[in-house]
């Protein structure tokens, strides 16, 4: 397996920076646009010709242009601000065809430097959700997922152009995630139950949450990817639904199959979450929602270390808050342990081993699995949390660099090694980003071709003559 290296990598990258072949067929291009008598400006040009996929770009324009012929006019700062995901990301570049007034509004809304969280985005739903007093199934599946993607839109312009840092970003994705999530699940509850979906019902969320929803992996640690699995674990606390206890068994198994159904199915608007309940104690041999004592029987006498590991990240998505409380109360002993087995370390080694087994064969560079990846950042994390966390209050955090930061002021590793972590940590996952950016698809190994790793490059911001200088500035 190849050594991943974060400061190799970009060294490699900036020899790539080959002045793309096809010159002549992008001045085509905008020759033909310009034909149309349609002003192109200097600094938009400029910005798709050092793009990965220029050729892509100046086709996903002329596209617009059919749509929105009045997408070139104003002021050219505003014009390349909405227009910058052209030829870095394909996806979002369709969807702008289908919707052009999100371009329109990006521009008006004077407001691109600012995050959004979940206070802001739920508002922001809810108004919309309010636009109509009862919706059909298929509406507002519509409706959630044009949200989600309006807003992957304004937070790729955001990324491009450095309007925000690499943990801003993460965490608006994961502010994003929670809440479509959310609201997909007050849905699916008054659907499996056969209520209406008026817009009341889904607002005041009056009916009470069946089951309790944790989020695990990259969404539980504040961290999601543009592209990312969804790690989700359901809990019950038995409380009564319908007041018969097979019913309500019957009940909760059947909203938690409809909410999935709700995250995964693709509408003419995509999707909304890829959703993996492999998670849950028992696996895929467990039901989908599972009662709490249970749960807090399996993890207590049942569990693997892979399992207490995974526990690190659990946080609360949606459903009973009164479950999750309880459900930390309870669990939080068994993750940080006052005392440590002595095979704890060992343990947690050999999984990180398994893992690096299963990736030898890899040709290709593995940004999340490889040697010196992603996942080997969190793992170093991990181990110092399980040790020390059940004496160290401060160090439980789901948030990697949290965590980090946290490893940091604790003394436990030097400040020289927590930058050196946190510098080769985000850099790891902004090239997993730009590998997901283009299509929404899960990718994690570096291009191998020349031609791909030379648009991996510009990607990546390296256009200029001076391309060491760039990395320098990333």
């Amino acid at each position: 397996m190849k050594k991943l290296e974060p400061q190799h990598l970009n060294k490699k990258a900036s020899k790539l920076m080959l002045k793309p072949k096809y010159d002549g067929q992008i001045n085509s291009g905008f020759d033909s646009i310009s034909g149309r008598g349609v002003n192109i400006p200097h600094q938009f040009k400029s910005w798709i010709t050092c793009s990965p996929f220029p050729q892509q770009a100046i086709a996903d324009l002329e596209n617009l242009l059919e749509h929105f012929p009045d997408c070139l006019e104003g002021d050219e700062p505003g014009i390349s601000q909405s227009l910058a995901v052209l030829g870095y990301s394909h996806f979002l570049s369709r969807r702008l065809i289908r919707h052009p007034g999100w371009v329109k509004n990006l521009r008006l809304s004077n407001n691109l430097e600012i995050p959004r969280f979940d206070a802001e985005l739920s508002e922001t739903l809810t108004k919309r959700v309010e636009s109509k007093k009862t919706w059909s199934s298929e509406d507002l599946k519509n409706l959630i997922r044009s949200f989600k993607y309006q807003e992957y839109y304004r937070l790729t312009v955001r990324d491009l152009l450095k309007l925000a840092t690499e943990e801003i970003i993460l965490a608006e994705l994961t502010s994003l995630t929670k809440i479509t999530l959310d609201w997909a699940f007050r849905a699916a509850t008054l659907e499996a139950r056969q209520f209406e979906l008026s817009s009341k019902s889904l607002i005041s969320n009056e009916i009470h949450p069946p089951f309790l929803i944790l989020g695990m992996g990259k969404l539980g640690g504040q961290e999601i990817n543009y592209s990312s699995d969804v790690d989700l674990i359901f809990v019950h606390d038995e409380n009564p639904i319908t007041g018969d206890e097979a019913e309500d068994q019957k009940l909760r198994q059947k909203i938690a199959r409809t909410f999935i159904e709700w995250c995964t199915e693709h509408t003419k608007e995509g999707f909304l979450a890829r959703i993996d309940m492999r998670l849950r104690p028992g696996g895929d041999s467990s039901a989908l929602v599972l009662p709490l004592q249970q749960v807090e029987a399996y993890y207590w006498s049942k569990a693997e270390l892979w399992e207490q590991q995974a526990l690190i990240k659990a946080s609360y998505v949606a459903g009973d808050k009164e479950i999750a409380e309880i459900f930390f109360r309870s669990i939080n002993p068994y993750i940080y342990r006052k005392s440590v087995d002595e095979n704890l370390l060992e343990g947690v080694i050999e999984i990180k081993e398994k893992i690096e087994k299963e990736h030898l064969q890899e040709s290709q560079l593995n940004v999340k699995l490889g040697v010196g990846g992603i996942r080997e950042v969190e793992f170093f994390v991990q181990i110092f949390q399980l040790l020390y966390g059940g004496i160290r209050s401060e160090l439980r955090e789901q948030n990697t660099l949290k965590a980090l930061s946290a490893l940091t002021q604790a003394g436990i590793i030097s400040v020289e090694d927590g930058s050196t972590l946190k510098k080769c940590y985000l850099i790891l996952r902004k090239y997993e980003h730009r590998l997901q950016m283009m299509e929404e698809q899960q990718i994690h190994t570096l291009p191998s071709t020349q031609f791909e790793q030379q648009c991996f490059a510009r990607m990546m911001g390296f256009c200029s003559s001076n391309a060491e200088a760039d990395r320098q500035s990333m």
